[in-house]
């Protein structure tokens, strides 16, 4: 039997240039980047995200730094060949199944 396994792990990246008038709204810009532009495209120093946020129209985010944070949230684990999914799983960070 041949499977796919997806690997869900966990990322540190770091934002750069966020203006903003205290730490916990510096997160909340952060919190609403658009990751998926990051990881859809090649990433590449200085990349630059929207974070979509009214906190910070116009006002795009640079990436400054993308790393493994070396955890893993999880799994799912997807049996080749079966296309409806059927005897898909997920796992968590321990290898027990998710229930």
């Amino acid at each position: 039997m041949k499977y796919d396994v997806h690997v869900y792990t966990v990322v540190r990246v770091k934002l750069t240039g966020i203006e903003a008038e205290s730490q916990r709204q510096a997160m909340e810009i952060a919190e609403n980047a658009r990751f998926n532009d990051l990881f859809n495209g090649a990433f590449r120093e200085d990349f630059l995200i929207d974070t979509g946020s009214v906190l910070n129209p116009g006002n795009p985010l640079t990436v400054a730094h993308v790393e493994s944070a070396e955890e893993i949230a999880g799994f799912c684990v997807d049996e080749q060949g079966d296309e409806a999914y059927r005897n898909s799983k997920h796992y968590n960070a321990d290898l027990t199944e998710r229930r």
